[in-house]
């Protein structure tokens, strides 16, 4: 489902501030790269 949402801003500054920083961080990073690879699918065909 897509909310137009920048994925580098979907966790809030509270979520990041807790103990769980280092598992939203690595959420995020492997949104940013599924999204990056699936661009690049579309481009391709």
């Amino acid at each position: 489902v897509s909310s137009g949402a920048k994925l580098d801003t979907i966790f809030s500054e509270e979520m990041l501030a807790g103990g769980f920083r280092k598992k939203y961080l690595r959420a995020t990073s492997r949104l940013l790269a599924l999204t990056a690879a699936g661009q690049a699918d579309r481009t391709i065909t």
